[in-house]
């Protein structure tokens, strides 16, 4: 069965394509299909400029190709940079000029869609009929004031990439062969640079021999070898003459200047091609890795799966603890939740104590798109891979708040999907998601201890927050729980007639499966790195040279107990800087406050998911960032209390080592009275080693002491100076003798 946005590639013994196509739409009462070919490539590797139209095929020819293997699904695999936003497309380069190409490239591809934007609009219905696209084609080239064939390759373009905004894209980033080196040929040049052409030479051009030679010279340097020093040797080694005299001298002579490197030339290539995967390659070890319901039944919404879901958010009535401590007492939090309006099956779940705002919302519409196998895993909770199966709706109905957004608005344009606004006030245009509220109230929350039972606390009253037991894994768990118990509820009257009769139970997942299966679905086919590049929250991060570090909420100071790394951070641009110069440079990333054993970073090579590498298991398992904050403000006092200790032992250590100082230049000063002749400086600093070898002695006679001093032959002091006894040795005596 064919479906949209799929991959046709034709086989070896196909005759039906010419070339991969992309289906655009299916008309089942026509009995056709409309496909458009992929843009292809030249022989030299460059992509065409130019897509052909669509065409019409009939759809049982298709499908029988398909089915006698003529045909095959390919998987389209869409390029890293469609997967981001725009901010993030800008944000990820840290060059400025870069950036400016960047944004050029935007602005064109605005201009593409303002240029194709009215005609996809009126081309809404599936039919791609040419007398009617070229109707529409020279209207439009009238207004934007281009020629038909520019509307033409616009449009084709815009379709055979899926019909994603990011599609229009200019190709120029593709321009200048990055990552590989540029060939360099002595060619003649027309004319010279300076005036005086008759003593002007031409440029000296690199061989890749030459560039190795530069590259084993750059080695040289060191820090008793300056660069200008290693240029020379370098020089001298391979680009220089010798000649011997009469008496047998050597001569060196550098070659002249056009016949050899200048220093541009040696910090440049020595530098880029001085390291391990560049000796590697010299050595051919290896390659360098280069979318207003009013009235009806909710059901006369929708007569498919994903066509129509019911989006809402309502408290959770029930106060909470912490995960560290029981003690601590957490409010209600907010709950969204997206309903499948055919077989009002819970498709998507989001809890957390952010207010209902456009991250909140699209979280859920995320959290429906995807399977629910990590989600449940996460709290002890094993489902299979279709228990709780996901989709993409091309509708959501929602109320007029929290999905009113920029950041919505670009989400929809992106990849498809629409939202449709319930009037103000009017709760029965969300009839169904609304009275369902009342029912989890009565399941899940009013049941739980600390609940609120829905109504607001009076003056007198105790407080719900004193019988609060539970912690955000728990109630989760039940959540959940209750969750695959309702989607499990027989709804007969939802299930269709040929259902029944196969003898499956009419569950609501059952019913929503079924028509999946079958055909009576009208999502949308989306990338699911694309959709979550657009729909998980931002958060303020740093890279640094040991990986990712998230901030606090508020932004103010880095989460140091959450650390993010994976091998595939290594090729980031952002971390290769932060590695090499030891910087701490700003990022936005994609995380969930409630989920901190990963995050994902939007890069040009796609949305990389990078781990959790310093919380333990059950960190990762039970706690939330949320907790994490409300324990730092909890330890405020005993930080405070801990800095000031810490500034006190820093006082006391000070004052007693100026005492230790003050008292050990006292002695010295005794011990130089003492004596008959003031002793220099030289003579106390000769003999060290054998001072050294006698105070060992000292040391051990201290520690470890023998049978008896009186019987000891040899005394551990022995004077230093034929005088006699001095002070320092009779303060070791009477130290001794104390013993």
């Amino acid at each position: 069965m064919l479906i949209v946005n799929q991959i046709l590639t034709p086989t070896l013994q196909s005759t039906r394509l010419s070339g991969p196509h992309r289906v655009l739409a299916v008309d089942k009462a026509r009995s056709i299909a409309w496909c458009i070919p992929l843009p292809q490539s030249q022989k030299n590797g460059r992509r065409k400029g130019y897509v052909l139209g669509p065409r019409a095929f009939a759809l049982d020819a298709l499908e029988s190709a398909l089915s006698q293997d003529e045909l095959r699904v390919a998987r389209f695999t869409p390029p890293g940079h469609w997967l981001m936003s725009d901010e993030d497309y800008v944000d990820e380069i840290t060059d400025e000029s870069e950036r400016l190409r960047r944004r050029d490239r935007l602005k064109k591809r605005d201009r593409r869609w303002a240029m194709i934007k009215p005609i996809i609009e009126q081309l809404e219905g599936g039919c791609f009929r040419h007398s009617l696209i070229r109707k529409l084609v020279l209207e439009q080239a009238g207004v934007q004031h281009v020629s038909a064939p520019t509307v033409y390759r616009t449009l084709h373009v815009y379709w055979a990439n899926g019909s994603t905004l990011n599609g229009l894209f200019p190709e120029s980033h593709r321009c200048g062969a990055k990552g590989q080196q540029r060939r360099q040929y002595q060619r003649r040049q027309s004319r010279l640079p300076h005036q005086n052409s008759a003593t002007t030479k031409a440029p000296f051009f690199l061989s890749q021999r030459d560039k190795d030679r530069l590259a084993l010279g750059y080695t040289l340097i060191s820090p008793k070898r300056t660069p200008q020093k290693a240029y020379t040797e370098t020089c001298i080694a391979f680009w220089s003459s010798m000649t011997i005299d009469e008496l047998g001298g050597k001569h060196v002579k550098l070659l002249p200047p056009d016949q050899r490197p200048t220093p541009r030339h040696f910090r440049y290539w020595g530098a880029k091609t001085t390291g391990s995967s560049a000796r590697a390659v010299r050595l051919g070890l290896g390659r360098r890795a280069a979318a207003t319901h009013r009235g009806g039944s909710a059901r006369d919404l929708a007569a498919a799966v994903g066509q129509v879901a019911m989006f809402d958010a309502t408290s959770a009535d029930v106060y909470l603890t912490s995960m560290r401590s029981r003690l601590e007492k957490l409010p209600p939090m907010t709950r969204s939740l997206v309903m499948d309006v055919r077989s009002t099956a819970y498709m998507g779940v989001y809890c957390g104590w952010d207010h209902p705002s456009p991250r909140t919302g699209l979280r859920t519409i995320y959290c429906a798109a995807t399977n629910k196998v990590e989600l449940c895993k996460r709290f002890d909770i094993t489902i299979g891979e279709d228990d709780w199966p996901g989709m993409l709706f091309r509708v959501y109905l929602v109320d007029n708040g929290e999905l009113k957004a920029a950041s919505v608005t670009e989400a929809e344009q992106q990849v498809g999907f629409g939202m449709e606004f319930a009037r103000t006030y009017h709760g029965s245009s969300k009839g169904t998601v609304e009275t369902q509220h009342r029912t989890d109230h009565k399941k899940v929350d009013h049941q739980l201890a600390g609940t609120t039972h829905g109504k607001r606390r009076e003056r007198g009253m105790p407080h719900p927050a004193d019988d609060a037991l539970l912690n955000y894994w728990e109630y989760m768990r039940e959540l959940l729980l209750w969750i695959l118990e309702y989607n499990q509820q027989e709804v007969k009257h939802l299930a269709p007639t040929a259902m029944l009769n196969a003898g499956v139970r009419p569950t609501r997942i059952n019913v929503f499966k079924w028509l999946r299966d079958h055909g009576q679905r009208a999502d949308i086919p989306c990338d699911l790195d694309q959709l979550r590049a657009l729909t998980l929250p931002e958060w303020r991060a740093v890279i640094q040279y040991n990986g990712i570090v998230v901030k606090s909420p508020d932004g103010n100071r880095n989460l140091g107990d959450l650390r993010f790394f994976c091998e595939e951070l290594r090729g980031d641009p952002r971390f290769v800087r932060a590695s090499t110069e030891r910087k701490v440079l700003p990022a936005s990333v994609r995380f969930e406050p409630e989920n901190i054993a990963e995050l994902w970073l939007p890069s040009s090579r796609g949305l990389l998911r990078v781990a959790n590498v310093v919380s333990d298991r059950e960190a990762m398992r039970l706690d939330t960032v949320a907790d994490m904050e409300h324990r730092y403000v909890l330890d405020a006092p005993v930080r405070r209390q801990r800095a000031i200790e810490q500034e006190q032992n820093e006082v006391d250590t000070a004052l007693r080592r100026d005492a230790i100082t003050i008292q050990a230049a006292r002695e010295l000063q005794a011990e130089i009275q003492a004596a008959k002749k003031k002793p220099s400086k030289t003579s106390q600093r000769k003999n060290l080693r054998r001072n050294a070898i006698r105070e060992q002695e000292l040391v051990e006679k201290i520690h470890h002491p023998g049978p008896s001093r009186s019987t000891s032959s040899t005394s551990p002091i022995q004077s230093s100076s034929p005088t006699g006894d001095s002070a320092a040795e009779n303060a070791v005596d009477a130290f001794l003798g104390g013993l």
